[in-house]
């Protein structure tokens, strides 16, 4: 039932509220301590001191946020050990917050990097296998030419009529 509650607060406030607007939205009946533990045990939500407002105390702040990524980040980060998997604290919290949105711009940058240089290398061997299908019938053309009659070069350009004769024989234009 109390957590239904808190869903449906956080809901109303769009994912995030002060524990005083939840405890407006719940009733006064409710105390503070029988909030915090629901709200521990929900895998979808941490508890965290906001940043003071003009100065004074901290507001408590339930957000919507998976326990697990957070903890996940701040073990990755060196801050905590693997073994600890108590419930993350207002710092971690509010590191998690400022640079979790930092590192996923990183990463989705060096992402859409790696995948402009992978188009740009699909085009590079794209552009090779054309110029090798290329090279390739140049010499078979100038070899068809030179057995059918025709003067070829073994360098330059080959004759108009030479390439369409070949285009005739064989259907590969040059």
């Amino acid at each position: 039932m109390l957590e239904e509650m808190i869903r449906h607060a956080l809901d109303e406030y769009e994912g995030e509220v002060s524990q005083s607007a939840l405890r407006r939205y719940i009733g006064p009946n409710v105390r503070a301590a029988d909030i915090q533990a629901v709200v521990d045990s929900m895998p979808d939500v941490v508890s965290y001191l906001g940043e003071p407002e003009g100065g004074g105390r901290c507001p408590l702040i339930h957000r919507r946020l998976n326990k697990d990524d957070v903890i996940s980040f701040i073990i990755a980060k060196g801050f905590r050990h693997r073994e600890d998997s108590s419930v993350p604290h207002s710092n971690e919290v509010r590191y998690y917050l400022v640079e979790k949105p930092k590192e996923d711009a990183r990463k989705a940058k060096a992402e859409a990097e790696r995948k402009r240089w992978d188009e740009l290398w699909a085009d590079a061997e794209e552009s090779r296998k054309r110029a090798e299908h290329h090279a390739r019938h140049m010499k078979m053309c100038r070899e068809w030419g030179n057995a059918n009659g025709f003067v070829v070069g073994a360098r330059g350009a080959i004759p108009k009529a030479v390439r369409e004769a070949y285009k005739e024989e064989t259907g590969v234009e040059l």
